[in-house]
C-alpha cells in the first residue's frame, strides 16, 4: 500500500509571554517534521529555535538528495537525520559564539522523518513525540531534564517531578555546547499510527489524560488536533509558548 501521510502545525504565543520562542516547520513532499523551544535572553531563545530549525531542515534536504535512500536501511535514514541535527547544533552555537548578545542562547528540537514505512525520531531536550495507537498514548521521546533524571533515578515520583520547581531545568540542548549528544530511534509504522510533537508549553498544561481525550474527542485529523490541543491548553493557563505538529500515518 502506498504512503498516505496528512499533517499540520500551529503554534501560539499563550497567555503569559510577551514574545513567541517556539517554532516548527514541515515538509509534506519528504515527510520531515521539527518543533523547537528556544531559550535566551532577549531575542535569543527567539533566535535559537527558528535558526535550529531551518538549518536542520536544510541539512537534511541535503541527506536527502546526496543518498540513494531506496537503498539504504533504517540505521543509515536515523545516521541521517542525527547528523542534521547535530549541524543544527553547530550552526546555533557558532552563532552565539560570534555574538555576544545571543551568548547562552539555546533551544530543545525533536524532528520526524517518514520514509517508506518507518518513523526516524530525533531528539535534544525536553520537547516531547507522542505516538497515539490503537486508542492508546505513548511518549516516545524521553524528556532530558533535571526532574526527569530524578524520576529515573528514584528520588522523584512522576507526580512530584510535574509540579517540581525545578521542571524547566533542561539537561540537554541545542547550541549550548559544540557538541550534542542526540536521542534517536527508528518506529516501524502502522496503518493509522499518529505523532504529536510538541514543545512543553502543552505539556506542562496538558497530561497525557488530557491529551488523549481530545485525540479521542477530534479524531485524526491534524489541522483539528493542532487548534483543540492549544485551545486546552491556553485554557487551562497558556503560561507559555504552545506549538504542535500532528501527522497522521493514513495508510503505509
Amino acid at each position: 500500500m502506498m504512503l498516505r501521510i496528512s499533517a499540520d502545525g500551529k503554534s501560539d504565543i499563550g497567555k503569559v509571554r510577551q514574545t513567541n520562542q517556539d517554532a516548527f516547520a514541515f515538509d509534506t513532499t519528504n515527510h520531515l517534521y521539527v518543533v523547537a523551544d528556544g531559550m535566551g535572553g532577549h531575542s535569543g531563545g527567539e533566535i535559537a529555535s527558528h535558526k535550529a530549525v531551518d538549518a536542520l531542515m536544510a541539512a537534511m534536504l541535503e541527506e536527502i538528495t546526496v543518498s540513494a535512500e531506496s537503498e539504504s536501511g533504517n540505521g543509515a535514514r536515523d545516521a541521517a537525520l542525527v547528523r542534521a541535527i547535530e549541524a543544527a547544533n553547530s550552526h546555533v552555537f557558532r552563532m552565539a559564539s560570534e555574538d555576544r548578545k545571543l551568548q547562552g542562547m539555546g533551544t530543545t528540537l525533536v524532528a520526524l522523518r517518514v520514509f517508506n514505512s518507518t518513523a526516524s525520531i530525533g531528539s535534544v531536550g525536553d520537547s516531547r513525540v507522542y505516538l497515539w495507537r490503537g486508542q492508546r498514548l505513548r511518549q516516545v521521546t524521553r524528556d532530558h531534564s533535571l526532574v526527569n533524571e530524578y524520576v529515573r533515578l528514584g528520588t522523584l515520583s512522576a507526580e512530584e517531578a510535574s509540579t517540581h520547581p525545578l521542571k524547566h531545568i533542561i539537561s540537554r540542548a541545542i547550541g549550548v555546547h559544540p557538541t550534542v549528544e542526540v536521542d534517536h530511534f527508528p518506529v516501524p509504522l502502522r496503518e493509522d499510527d499518529l505523532f504529536i510533537l510538541c514543545s512543553d508549553g502543552l505539556t506542562n498544561m496538558l497530561d497525557d489524560n488530557d491529551i488523549s481525550e481530545t485525540l479521542t474527542a477530534v479524531g485524526n485529523k491534524p489541522a483539528a488536533l493542532c487548534t483543540e490541543l492549544i485551545a486546552r491548553a491556553i485554557a487551562k493557563g497558556g503560561l507559555d509558548n504552545i506549538t504542535v505538529v500532528v501527522v497522521h500515518c493514513e495508510s503505509v
